[in-house]
């Protein structure tokens, strides 16, 4: 929620969906990124796997965690073949700071991203 609030006070189009939220809900939600209605989906877990996005051109790995295939399937998500062809898409990954179990799995992300040759952008503190 902290991440949904600083992406309304910068102005960005953004809502949030749990995995409270119905299945009918969250679909919901997709398709509203996908029509443009939002710019921004804030999630958590449930869209790791299972969640086909070609219209979806940047993700934000907030989930924290450092296993390269959970890392690497959460960027996945945005990495289908768009309409003009292309696989492009931004990740941006929180960089976790503060303790030194949290810094080393960023540091071990940063890795996993590196090692499959992807140009990753990573976050400082957003204050949450």
């Amino acid at each position: 929620q902290n991440v949904l609030r600083e992406l309304r006070a910068l102005g960005i189009k953004a809502d949030f969906v749990s995995g409270e939220a119905s299945l009918g809900k969250r679909k919901a939600e997709v398709q509203r990124l996908v029509d443009g209605e939002l710019e921004v989906l804030v999630a958590n877990e449930i869209f790791s796997t299972g969640l086909d996005a070609p219209a979806v051109r940047s993700t934000v790995n907030g989930a924290g965690g450092r296993a390269p295939i959970s890392t690497l399937q959460r960027m996945g998500r945005a990495m289908r073949k768009k309409p003009d062809g292309s696989l492009d898409c931004e990740t941006w990954d929180l960089n976790d700071s503060g303790h030194k179990w949290v810094e080393r799995h960023s540091r071990e992300r940063r890795e996993t991203y590196e090692s499959e040759g992807h140009q990753v952008q990573v976050i400082a503190d957003l204050g949450v």
